[in-house]
C-alpha cells in the first residue's frame, strides 16, 4: 500500500460526509481518494465529489443504493458511514461481514441497545476497526484536558460538571431537521447531540458508569396555538431568533415554526452519573441557549487541583491547589469543524487503516457504552428511577 492512495467509500453523502470527512482528504496523510459514494439523493453524491476536489478516484463509483456499492466495489480500504442514525446498523454490519479493514461510523453507534451490541461484538470477532465519530476527542481543547489528567496534574478526580448549552444554529438543525426531531429516527436529543459528551466523560474519567439518574423534558419548543405554522405569517417573527433560518439538511423547512413543527424530542435534560472509580459527574443539555456564551463547558475537580474551560472560547485553565499557580491555555489551531476535531479525526481514520491509529481514538465499544448511557438516561427520565449498568463480559452492557 506504500505510495498508493487509500480507496475510501462513503455511504450517506449528506453535509456531515461532505464537510466533515471528504473535504479534509486534501489536508491529511496518508493520502486518500474518494473511490465510491452512495446516497439516495444524487445531488448529495455530486456535492461529495465536489468537496473531495482532486482527491477523487479516476473511475469513482456513484450509487443510489449502498448495497450495490458494496457488491461492486471490492477493493476498498475503508468506508465512511454517515447516514441518519436509524440507518447506521445495516451498512455497518454488511461492511464488517465483508471484512472492510476500517469503518468510520458517525455517532451514535446505532439507535438501539441491541444494534449497538451486535455491531460491537461482530467487529471484535471479525477484527474490523471501527472509529466512532467522536471528533471532540481530537480537539486541542479536550486533548489538553486529557493530557493534564493523565499527567496527574489534578490528582484523582472527585467530580465533573459538563454542560452543552446549544446555540441557535444547532437548535434549528435539531428541531427543523427532516429526521433529527423524531425519536424513532434519531434516538432522541441526548443520543443525537450528546453521545459526544457521554463519551468524553468516560474518556476523561477513565472509568465506566455504574448508575445514573436523569431528568428533563420539553418546556421550550411546545406547540403554541397563538402562532401560525409558518414564519412568513407570524406577527412576532421580528423578535423570534429562530424565524426563517435554514437547517443545513432541510432548507425547505426554513419557514416552519420551530414551536409548532411536528417533533417529539426533548429540549433539556440533565444526567447524574456515578462511576466505578468513585467519580461523580453531572451533565446538562439545554437547547435555546442563543448567546455567544453558549457552548460546551467543563469543570473537573481533583484532589490536587482543578481544570475548567469553555470550548467555544478555546481557553482552558488549570489551578494547582498547593502552589496556587493558575495556568491558562489558548488554542488557535482550530481551522476545521468541531473546533479542529474534524480534520484530525479524518487523519486518525486513515492512519487506523495503515496500523498507525492513536490510542486516544474511539472504537465500537466506546460508542456502545456512550449510547447505552443515553438509552439509560432516557429510561430514567421516563420511569423516574435510577438505572444501573451491568457488565457481564463479551462486550455486552445491560441495564437494570
Amino acid at each position: 500500500m506504500s505510495g498508493e492512495a487509500l480507496r475510501i467509500a462513503v455511504i450517506g453523502a449528506g453535509k456531515r460526509a461532505q464537510i466533515g470527512y471528504v473535504k479534509h482528504f486534501a489536508y491529511v496523510q496518508p493520502k486518500a481518494v474518494l473511490a465510491a459514494v452512495a446516497d439516495p439523493n444524487p445531488e448529495n453524491c455530486q456535492l461529495c465529489l465536489k468537496y473531495a476536489g482532486e482527491n477523487v478516484a479516476e473511475n469513482v463509483g456513484i450509487y443510489t443504493d449502498w448495497q450495490e456499492l458494496l457488491a461492486k466495489e471490492t477493493s476498498l480500504d475503508g468506508v465512511i458511514i454517515a447516514t441518519p442514525n436509524v440507518l447506521h446498523y445495516k451498512p455497518a454490519i454488511a461492511c464488517i461481514e465483508l471484512g472492510v479493514p476500517a469503518i468510520a461510523l458517525e455517532k451514535p453507534l446505532a439507535s438501539s441497545p441491541e444494534e449497538c451490541r451486535d455491531i460491537t461484538q461482530l467487529a471484535r470477532r471479525k477484527n474490523v476497526r471501527i472509529l466512532l465519530g467522536f471528533v471532540l476527542r481530537e480537539t486541542p481543547f479536550y486533548k489538553k484536558i486529557k493530557e493534564l489528567i493523565v499527567s496527574n496534574a489534578i490528582g484523582n478526580i472527585i467530580s465533573v460538571q459538563a454542560d452543552e448549552l446549544v446555540g441557535i444554529n444547532t437548535t434549528i438543525v435539531m428541531f427543523r431537521s427532516t429526521w433529527r426531531r423524531y425519536t424513532n429516527l434519531s434516538g432522541g436529543s441526548l443520543l443525537e447531540k450528546c453521545s459526544h459528551d457521554m463519551d468524553l466523560l468516560n474518556w476523561l474519567t477513565q472509568s465506566r458508569p455504574i448508575s445514573l439518574n436523569s431528568f428533563g423534558g420539553r418546556r421550550i419548543f411546545q406547540p403554541n396555538p397563538a402562532l401560525p405554522d409558518h414564519c412568513f405569517d407570524c406577527p412576532v417573527k421580528q423578535s423570534c431568533m429562530y424565524a426563517e433560518t435554514k437547517p443545513i439538511d432541510a432548507p425547505d423547512m426554513a419557514n416552519a415554526c420551530i414551536f409548532n413543527i411536528e417533533s417529539d424530542v426533548v429540549d433539556h435534560q440533565s444526567v447524574q452519573i456515578a462511576y466505578e472509580n468513585g467519580v461523580v459527574a453531572n451533565f446538562l443539555m439545554n437547547f435555546n441557549a442563543g448567546h455567544k456564551s453558549s457552548s460546551r463547558s467543563i469543570s473537573i475537580v481533583g484532589v490536587k487541583g482543578r481544570i475548567w474551560g469553555r470550548l467555544d472560547a478555546n481557553q482552558l485553565y488549570h489551578l494547582d491547589y498547593m502552589s496556587g499557580k493558575l495556568s491558562e491555555y489558548n488554542f488557535t489551531n482550530v481551522h476545521s469543524g468541531h473546533h479542529g476535531g474534524d480534520v484530525r479525526h479524518v487523519e486518525s481514520f486513515l492512519r487506523s487503516i495503515t496500523g498507525d491509529a492513536s490510542k486516544d481514538t474511539s472504537n465500537a465499544y466506546d460508542g456502545y457504552l456512550s449510547a447505552m448511557m443515553c438509552f439509560a438516561a432516557n429510561r430514567s427520565m421516563a420511569e423516574h428511577k435510577q438505572i444501573h449498568f451491568i457488565y457481564p463480559g463479551n462486550d455486552e452492557i445491560l441495564l437494570s
